[in-house]
C-alpha cells in the first residue's frame, strides 16, 4: 500500500571524505523537490554511504558520525 506524498525539501550533496583512515563516500538517490509516495520500502531511500576501513568498529563508528552531522528534510 502506499502512503502519502512526501517531498524532499532539504538533503546534503553528493561528498567524497576520509576521516580516521576511513574512506567515505555520500551519493543522493533523490534531487531536492522530488515528490514521491511513501511506500515503506527501498524505494524510499534517499542516499547511499559507502564506508571502507581496516578494522570494522572504526567503519561504524566513522559512518554514524557522518550520518550524525547530515540533515535531510521531509515534507508532507
Amino acid at each position: 500500500m502506499r502512503g502519502p506524498g512526501c517531498r524532499l525539501v532539504k538533503a546534503p550533496p553528493a561528498t567524497d571524505t576520509c576521516r580516521d583512515g576511513v574512506s567515505l563516500a555520500y551519493r543522493p538517490l533523490r534531487e531536492i523537490g522530488d515528490e514521491r509516495p511513501m511506500t515503506n520500502t527501498n524505494r524510499d531511500y534517499l542516499g547511499v554511504l559507502r564506508a571502507i576501513g581496516t578494522d570494522q568498529a572504526t567503519v561504524d563508528r566513522m559512518a554514524a558520525a557522518f550520518l550524525a552531522e547530515q540533515h535531510w528534510d521531509i515534507q508532507p
